[in-house]
């Protein structure tokens, strides 16, 4: 059943269009590939061409790191306009916005944002596939978890029943695949187009940033990296046309900003509120650290020591980051 799949080391992983029998005998048929969901940084210049060629529709409120936000029409649907930073980037300052669309609109803001100076955060790439009706992505899931397995990945799921999405990588990753029926999703989709199974690339963070530089360059080599990550995580391509995946070099400190924002987002908020009411909570963990063992003790001065060579300004500054995109 799986023994066709190969690893991520093959230069030419199946493909997953025009009658491919690698997963489970199943065929597919390409229906179409786009842009399904992107969020971008322009400067606040740059973003009068979008607003231009938008109309407001309602207000919104300040998240993200945004004080204002607003949604706004284009062809095909609404997306969201963030401005008025709360802090500045090294590129634009405070003089820049974020643009976020998901479905058409995205293909749309995508298509714009390629003449335009831009940075995207977070990027969803989307193939649909016209499959038979008994083809689930429980199908497809059981057909790569051999790939999936062996590459340490982890292999997810949502849903009731035989009614599924599938999920390859965390929720917590910058890379993840989600493959589900896109006719299950959307009503009236399956009497227009049948049966369609939609594999789907979600890169945030520098994956995306990478992926969007090739993107504005040529359309063709931003599908054909996309087309990359899905056969490095699953183990089939779903296009002609493969590249190799950008390598990213996390910054100094990364791992201790990792560390710092799942704890500032898990616990943040109570240690808040405690620092609110007057509780020294600096004192308290010190206490708490004083009884610990002298190994651990070792281990926690080497931490220290690490974060400090890097600064601790860069780790606040990557974790605000992070919280800001939340």
């Amino acid at each position: 059943m799986t023994q066709n799949l190969r690893t991520s080391t093959d230069p030419n992983p199946p493909l997953l269009t025009g009658g491919l029998t690698h997963l489970h005998g199943v065929e597919f048929e390409a229906l179409s590939r786009g842009v399904d969901g992107v969020t971008a940084t322009v400067g606040t210049i740059e973003a009068a061409q979008l607003i231009g060629e938008t109309e407001e529709l309602e207000a919104g409120y300040a998240r993200h790191g945004f004080q204002r936000s607003e949604q706004r029409k284009c062809m095909g649907g609404e997306l969201w306009r963030r401005w008025e930073p709360i802090q500045a980037s090294e590129r634009w300052g405070k003089a820049y916005e974020s643009w976020d669309a998901l479905g058409y609109p995205a293909s749309w803001l995508a298509e714009r944002l390629r003449s335009i100076p831009s940075r995207a955060s977070r990027v969803d790439v989307a193939w649909d596939f016209q499959v038979d009706d008994s083809t689930t992505p429980d199908t497809i899931a059981e057909a790569i978890r051999s790939h999936v397995d062996a590459a340490g990945i982890t292999l997810g799921i949502s849903g009731q029943g035989d009614r599924n999405t599938r999920y390859v990588g965390s929720s917590d990753s910058d890379r993840r695949v989600c493959i589900y029926r896109k006719d299950w999703e959307t009503p009236g989709f399956v009497e227009m187009f049948g049966p369609t199974l939609r594999v789907e690339l979600r890169l945030r963070g520098e994956h995306a940033s990478a992926w969007w530089d090739v993107w504005r360059g040529t359309d063709e080599g931003g599908y054909a990296v996309a087309c990359g990550h899905v056969a490095q995580m699953c183990g089939f391509r779903p296009q002609d046309g493969l590249e190799r995946v950008p390598q990213i070099v996390p910054p100094d400190g990364a791992d201790a900003a990792a560390e710092l924002f799942q704890f500032a987002k898990q616990h943040g908020g109570r240690i808040d509120a405690w620092i609110r009411a007057g509780v020294d909570v600096a004192a308290i963990c010190k206490l708490a650290a004083d009884g610990v063992s002298r190994r651990t003790s070792y281990r926690l001065r080497q931490k220290a020591a690490a974060i400090a060579a890097v600064g601790a300004p860069v780790v606040v500054a990557q974790v605000a980051q992070m919280l800001a995109h939340r």
